[in-house]
């Protein structure tokens, strides 16, 4: 991980970030969590159940969104 923030420029406040046990264990922790929920790319959005992966534009939410509306009593 340090080598990739290297390559993006990312400088030593993220290195001492990552080498922080502490930061560390949460970070460890959440991409176990992710892996339980098959969750293998950033962003992803999981809405009521529906994963949407990957940059996706307005379009691939609203019809999700709107079901979600309309399924529940207002």
């Amino acid at each position: 991980m340090l080598a990739l923030g290297r390559s993006i420029g990312l400088g030593d406040k993220f290195a001492s970030c990552v080498l922080n046990e502490e930061t560390r264990a949460e970070v460890d922790q959440d991409l176990q969590d992710a892996a339980k929920l098959g969750i293998a790319v950033t962003p992803t959005f999981v809405l009521n159940g529906d994963v949407v992966q990957g940059a996706q534009p307005f379009e691939a939410f609203k019809p999700r969104i709107d079901a979600l509306l309309a399924s529940r009593s207002l």
